[in-house]
């Protein structure tokens, strides 16, 4: 995709269903997509899309970590 990716809708599942869990609670190798993602040295706009309900400490922990990351 190159310099055309320019979002990501970010949320984990177990592989078997779409089921936008936090960052952790699924299959997901989230570290080799963020390594790979931040050696491109292009910034993207991350979107937490969680499920409805998910707590405001996750949202707000999961954003910190991005940030941190990125």
């Amino acid at each position: 995709l190159g310099n055309r990716l320019k979002a990501l809708h970010i949320h984990d599942n177990p592989g078997s269903v779409d089921a936008h869990r936090p960052i952790g609670e699924g299959t997901i190798q989230f570290t080799d997509i963020f390594n790979t993602l931040k050696a491109t040295g292009l910034c993207y706009n991350l979107i937490l899309e969680y499920n409805i309900g998910t707590p405001i400490s996750t949202l707000k922990k999961d954003a910190e970590m991005l940030a941190n990351i990125f």
